[in-house]
């Protein structure tokens, strides 16, 4: 009866162990969500990619960051990272969004997949302009086609 109890420990310790290893697929590529809001974004519908400081600069000119955001833009490597700026453009009510469903990388092209999503009609939403928005940070590369 007395091993019972430090056998328990033992058994509880292998079983709780995490034995998947996160090995990506070769064709998935990882991205590093900056910001998704609903607020701040362009009032028209936009797909962009931002490959260096100045295209930065040009892209967020008018946008507002906290500290945490600013410091994580300005010490991107534009040698080895890309950003990808979405917008869904003006919207009348709340309750919008866009957001990088995933990432494929297919040689010398990326693939994103965006996804926007909306209220439905039985949903309560803020009755205020909107300009939904998402930056993503994720590998560079030569073209990037968006689904």
């Amino acid at each position: 009866m007395k091993f019972l109890i430090p056998l328990s420990f033992v058994g509880i310790f292998f079983f709780s162990c995490n034995t998947n290893k996160n090995t990506p697929n070769s064709s998935d590529a990882s991205f590093d969500i900056v910001i998704e809001s609903a607020y701040g974004g362009k009032e028209e519908k936009s797909y962009e990619v931002i490959k260096s400081k100045y295209d930065l600069e040009n892209e967020t000119k008018n946008m507002i960051f906290d500290d945490i955001i600013q410091s994580k833009l300005a010490s991107i490597d534009f040698n080895k990272k890309m950003i990808i700026s979405l917008h869904s453009g003006l919207k009348h009510t709340g309750g919008y969004a866009i957001l990088v469903k995933s990432v494929e990388v297919k040689g010398d092209t990326t693939l994103v997949t965006v996804l926007e999503s909306g209220p439905a009609a039985d949903d309560m939403v803020t009755m205020a302009h909107t300009n939904p928005y998402t930056l993503v940070i994720m590998d560079k590369n030569k073209n990037v086609i968006f689904n």
